[in-house]
């Protein structure tokens, strides 16, 4: 149901594989997801990658099967809070969280990605919000989200239009850092993306996203700053920084050379 892997350069993959759903977002599979969440704390860890099975659907949305049981308002709202929880993970994790979107993201599944801190996806993906479709709104913090990134008119009107957006007007949008180019083998693209994170020291990715959260909480900027400071203190008289330094200005020296 989900499948972790970590890699030599410091790059954990969760892959939810529910592939046969077009990984539909099950009360396990978010289970699932939250614990692994808790259990992945690796110091040598700088990024982490969550993405789907197959190359359809990063995620549909929410398994309606399973959810179509849930019909009072009490048992609706318990649900939204259980599954926002793990998602609030995600926004919270202690390293940069990439959603790359092997497909299409839809719903329930558009908020997963959103949770993410940065999202890139293959040519074909797609990402759209079709709650209002179904008469409902969205439930696990996507909306927040969205508005906070798109602004109040373009999310209002993803929102109330229920619209799909392809993967380059997602990236015009801004929801896409990046779209695989036609022909390019997505794993290789991912991969690409991903390494230009993974050259930093885990402690620098800590850093960068303890300040993207202070920023998506709104957090004051007294606060934002004091955190600046710490972790900025905590770096520099790290030994990957004097080593860093030193092989700056030895490159420096031989170009001036």
């Amino acid at each position: 149901m989900l499948v972790a892997k970590t890699h030599k350069s410091g790059v954990v993959t969760l892959t939810l594989c529910r592939a046969a759903k077009r990984n539909a977002l099950s009360g396990a599979l978010i289970e699932a997801l939250g614990t692994r969440l808790d259990a992945t704390r690796d110091e040598d860890m700088a990024v982490l990658v969550v993405r789907g099975d197959g190359d359809r659907a990063f995620a549909s949305g929410g398994d309606l099967d399973e959810l179509s049981a849930i019909r009072t308002v009490e048992a609706a709202a318990d649900m939204s809070h259980r599954f926002r929880a793990v998602l609030e993970k995600l926004r919270s994790f202690p390293v940069p969280v990439i959603a790359a979107l092997n497909g299409d993201a839809f719903g329930g599944g558009a908020e997963l990605a959103m949770a993410c801190d940065l999202r890139i996806a293959a040519g074909h993906a797609r990402i759209g919000f079709l709650q209002g479709k179904l008469a409902i709104s969205t439930a696990w913090g996507g909306g927040p989200d969205l508005f906070a990134a798109l602004g109040i008119s373009r999310a209002l009107r993803l929102l109330g239009r229920a619209e799909i957006l392809s993967a380059p007007c997602a990236r015009e949008w801004g929801l896409l850092d990046a779209v695989a180019d036609d022909g390019q083998p997505f794993e290789a693209f991912v991969d690409a993306y991903v390494a230009g994170f993974s050259e930093r020291t885990p402690d620098v990715m800590r850093a960068f996203k303890a300040l993207a959260h202070a920023a998506r909480i709104g957090a004051p900027r007294d606060a934002a700053l004091a955190l600046e400071t710490k972790h900025f203190a905590r770096t520099w008289a790290d030994d990957a920084h004097w080593a860093a330094v030193e092989a700056s200005l030895g490159r420096a020296g031989k170009v001036q050379e």
